[in-house]
Parts: C-alpha cells; sequence; structure tokens
C-alpha cells in the first residue's frame, strides 16, 4: 500500500505546477494579482493544487489545475486555473477569485460567477487549506503555454 506521503508526491509529479503558474505569471491581469498578494517573478510563493472541477460550479473540468497563490502572511489569496493539454502545453484559463480570511474559512469575491459559484468556491478554497502547501518559484514563461481561454 502506497503512503501518503508517496501518493501525495506522485500528484505532485503529475501536475505540471511550475509550468502551469509560470504560464499564468505571463498574463498582465495575473501579475496585478500577484502585486496585490506582495510577491514577484523571482520570488518563492506558497501555494496549494488540486486536480478537478470544483463542486458545485459548471462546467465541469477534470483537468483544470486549480492553484491558490497566498500572500506572504496568508491572510489574502488569488486562486488560478490551468488547463494541460494533451500535447503537454498550458492553457491559461481567464478567471480568478479573490480569496480573503475570516474568522469563519476562505470568502471568495471578484471572480466569474454569482453568489453560489463565489460560496463553492469559499467552501473549496476552505477545505484545500487544510492541506499542506508547496512552494514554488514564481517564474514567468510563456514556452509552454497555449492560448488562453475564456471561462
Amino acid at each position: 500500500m502506497q503512503s501518503q506521503a508517496q501518493a501525495l508526491h506522485a500528484t505532485a509529479a503529475e501536475v505540471p505546477l511550475q509550468e502551469g503558474l509560470s504560464c499564468l505569471s505571463t498574463q498582465s491581469w495575473v501579475q496585478d494579482d500577484l502585486k496585490e498578494l506582495g510577491v514577484a517573478i523571482g520570488q518563492e510563493v506558497t501555494v496549494r493544487y488540486r486536480q478537478g472541477s470544483v463542486p458545485g460550479t459548471s462546467p465541469e473540468s477534470p483537468q483544470r489545475i486549480n492553484v491558490i497563490v497566498y500572500s506572504k502572511d496568508q491572510k489574502v489569496a488569488w486562486m488560478f486555473f490551468f488547463d494541460k493539454k494533451v500535447n503537454n502545453q498550458i492553457t491559461a484559463i481567464d478567471n480568478a477569485y479573490r480569496l480573503t480570511l475570516d474568522s469563519r474559512g476562505w470568502s471568495a469575491s471578484e471572480g466569474n460567477g454569482g453568489i453560489a459559484t463565489y460560496q463553492a468556491i469559499s467552501r473549496f478554497a476552505t477545505n484545500l487549506s487544510k492541506e499542506s502547501t508547496s512552494q514554488i518559484v514564481l517564474q514567468s514563461d510563456g514556452s509552454s503555454c497555449a492560448e488562453l481561454e475564456s471561462r
């Protein structure tokens, strides 16, 4: 039986997290969101991620990578999305949610959708916050990027 650490390592190896963040970071709107968090290209950032659809949102996106990048004090974050295509190119999804932490957990705002979507993203971010973080050096490299996709 595979240990939890081995399972997490295998999952991390399958997810092109560095390439996805590098692709996202080429977008000016993502750069603005990262500035709000007080992080810049070349710095190490704290992230959590999960592959698959966010429960309570549509469309179904089983290959989507949902990644949350946290501010240094981890009280504000942005949730970004990307897809890895069959040809190993990354598609940045033109949508993000601003997350703020309060006594009840994470609250989402500023992304596409209404109150039900914000509530679903808030639940997802709060649940994901119980998992371990990853440290990634933020790079801006579009070499693996495919077209930008709107959501």
